[in-house]
C-alpha cells in the first residue's frame, strides 16, 4: 500500500474504534485497540524502510504507548535503540528514512535514538527519561539488543532503587500540589490530580523501579497497568477487594479520558464545569427527577478516583516502609520511636497510626 492508502486505513480504524467506544466498550479494550492499530502501522513502515533486517537496532515504544494505554489524542513516543555507538552511526541514514516515512503516513511521534549506554547515562541525569525506560516495549527489530538493554536497566535500577524511590515520591507530591491533593476536586485533571491515571502509573513505576514487578512482553488483551493489578505479588501487598476496585476504576478513567479527547478533538485532560455535561451525556448519563446527569457522572468519577488514590497510597506506604529509612521518610521528625496513645483504638508510632492490641471491628462506613 502507498503511504496515503495506509494513512487512510489507519484513520478508518480509529473511526471504527471510536464507534466501539460510543457503543460502551471498556476503556481498557479501546486503549488496547488504539495501541494495536498504531503497532500495525509502525511495523509496516519499519518493514518497508531501510531499517528492516539491520543488526543491533530495535524499535521500542515508550510511555503510554509502551504500556499499551493510548487514548485518542495521547502523545506517542518511540525510541530507536542501538546496541552501541558504531551501530548508531551506521544506521543513521536508515533511521532518517524511517522517520520521514512516518511523516508521510501522517504519524506524529516523539522520537529519540540512543545506545544502551546512552540510555543509562541519560537516566542518571533526567528522571523523566528514567521513568520512560521502565515502560519500554519491543515492537520490532533486533531482540538480542533489547534483551541486553533490559538486563542493563535491571542492574542500574537495582543499584539505584533508593534514589529512584525518593525522587518518584517527591515528584508525586509536586504533581498533587500543582493539580490537587483531593480526589474530589470540582474540576479535576483526570490524568494528574490525586486519584487520576498518573497515580496508577506511579504505583507501577514504584514496583518496576524497585524490581518488585517485572513486565515481559505484555500478554494479549493486557496493558502494563492491568498486568500490575493482576500480578500475584501485588495482591500480597494490597487487599484483593481494593485491587479489584482499582481495576474497575482504571477502566472508568480510561473511558472518560477517551471521550474527553474525542469531544475536544485534541489532548485535553481537565474536566472543567463547562465540559462535564458534554462528557456525561456522551457517556449516556441521563438526568432523573432527583439527580442531574452531571451529578451522576461525577459521582462515578469520584468513586473511581478514590479507589485509585487508595491503591496508590497503599503501594507508596509499602515501598516507604520496605526501602526507606525513618530519616528518609520523616526528615523533620524527632528520633523518638516510642508509641503514644491517641485514643482507645489507636496509638501513634514513627509518624503512623497503629491499631492498639487486637482492637475490635471498626466499620468502613
Amino acid at each position: 500500500m502507498t503511504p496515503r492508502t495506509e494513512k487512510l486505513s489507519f484513520e478508518s480504524q480509529l473511526h471504527a474504534i471510536a464507534k466501539l467506544h460510543r457503543k460502551g466498550a471498556s476503556g481498557v479494550s479501546i486503549s488496547l485497540a488504539i495501541s494495536d492499530a498504531l503497532d500495525a502501522l509502525l511495523l509496516s513502515v519499519f518493514q518497508s524502510s531501510r531499517l528492516k533486517g539491520q543488526k543491533g537496532i530495535a524499535l521500542v515504544t515508550l510511555g503510554g504507548y509502551g504500556r499499551k494505554e493510548l487514548n485518542f489524542a495521547s502523545d506517542v513516543d518511540i525510541m530507536l535503540l542501538a546496541s552501541d555507538e558504531s551501530v548508531k552511526m551506521s544506521v543513521a541514514p536508515a533511521v532518517n528514512d524511517f522517520l520521514h516515512r512516518l511523516l508521510d503516513h501522517g504519524v506524529d511521534v516523539g522520537h529519540s535514538v540512543r545506545t544502551i549506554h546512552e540510555c543509562l547515562e541519560v537516566a542518571d541525569t533526567d528522571f523523566e527519561v528514567w521513568i520512560s525506560l521502565l515502560e519500554t516495549r519491543l515492537l520490532v527489530g533486533d531482540k538480542p539488543t533489547f534483551l541486553r538493554f533490559e538486563k542493563a536497566l535491571h542492574r542500574h535500577d537495582a543499584s539505584n532503587k533508593l534514589e529512584f524511590l525518593k525522587r518518584l515520591l517527591s515528584s508525586v507530591q509536586s504533581l498533587h500540589h500543582k493539580y490537587g491533593h483531593s480526589a474530589k476536586l470540582l474540576e479535576p485533571n483526570i490524568k494528574n490530580s490525586a486519584g487520576g491515571l498518573r497515580d496508577l502509573h506511579s504505583a507501577l513505576w514504584i514496583l518496576r523501579g524497585t524490581n518488585t514487578l517485572t513486565l515481559k512482553q505484555l500478554a494479549k488483551g493486557q496493558t502494563a497497568t492491568t498486568t500490575m493489578l493482576r500480578a500475584d505479588n501485588v495482591r500480597t501487598l494490597v487487599h484483593s477487594d481494593l485491587v479489584r476496585q482499582a481495576l474497575k476504576a482504571f477502566n472508568v478513567l480510561l473511558r472518560v479520558r477517551n471521550e474527553m479527547h474525542l469531544q475536544a478533538k485534541n489532548l485535553h485532560d481537565t474536566l472543567e464545569f463547562s465540559f462535564q455535561r458534554q462528557i456525561a451525556e456522551a457517556l449516556s448519563y441521563r438526568s432523573t427527577t432527583s439527580t442531574t446527569s452531571v451529578e451522576r457522572f461525577m459521582r462515578d468519577y469520584y468513586i473511581a478516583a478514590r479507589s485509585v488514590g487508595q491503591f496508590a497510597q497503599r503501594i507508596s506506604a509499602w515501598a516507604e516502609d520496605k526501602f526507606l529509612s525513618r530519616r528518609d521518610r520523616f526528615p523533620k521528625s524527632s528520633k523518638d520511636r516510642s508509641s503514644r496513645k491517641v485514643n482507645e483504638f489507636f496509638s501513634s508510632k514513627s509518624g503512623k497510626l497503629d491499631l492498639r492490641g487486637n482492637g475490635r471491628a471498626i466499620s468502613n462506613d
